[in-house]
């Protein structure tokens, strides 16, 4: 996998500041003028750290996968509006590809590959409210499908993949783990 192309990590580095547990708009905004002006990429911290191809656009909030040594990563917000779209990165070119787009446009997701397929769930929708929708991605033929919907909607959750099952932990919606 890439990981182990890799190798370890980078040490740990401790940032330290004050944070809000309210989602501002006012981090949209921030990220939009951001967005206005794309620096190139910073070189790696340390050493195994590696330089991938910058994403097409520029984006945050987004959920990341890989399968396949290829790293996926959809929806998320791109400084102004919540998104659907996706890339996958195949570090045997360099190159980001766009894929399908989900059919829910959301931000903070979670999501994992199992079997071959990106499973990604929740977020916040376009109007800012969690979204319960399952939607799954194949790579072999491009395109979403829908899974089953959780519950009740959530965002900003962990995601780990113990035993061939999808675990999501935590959200950002209730302010408690799930």
């Amino acid at each position: 996998t890439m990981l182990k192309k890799l190798g370890g990590g980078a040490p740990l580095q401790k940032v330290a500041g004050s944070y809000s547990q309210a989602r501002a708009v006012a981090d949209r905004r921030a990220a939009a003028t951001r967005a206005a002006v794309v620096k190139p990429a910073a070189t790696p911290y340390a050493a195994p750290w590696t330089d991938i191809a910058n994403y097409p656009t520029p984006i945050e909030d987004n959920v990341v996968g890989l399968d396949g040594g290829k790293l996926y990563s959809v929806g998320g917000t791109d400084g102004t509006a919540i998104v659907g779209t996706g890339s996958v990165c195949d570090p045997g070119t360099g190159a980001w590809t766009p894929i399908a787009p989900m059919k829910d446009a959301r931000e903070k997701p979670a999501g994992a590959f199992l079997n071959g397929k990106f499973y990604v769930v929740g977020g916040w929708d376009s109007d800012g409210a969690p979204d319960a929708h399952m939607e799954i991605y194949d790579p072999g033929s491009n395109s979403w499908s829908a899974g089953a919907s959780v519950p009740a909607g959530y965002a900003a959750s962990a995601t780990a993949v113990v035993g061939g099952k999808m675990y999501v932990v935590g959200d950002r919606t209730r302010w408690r783990c799930s």
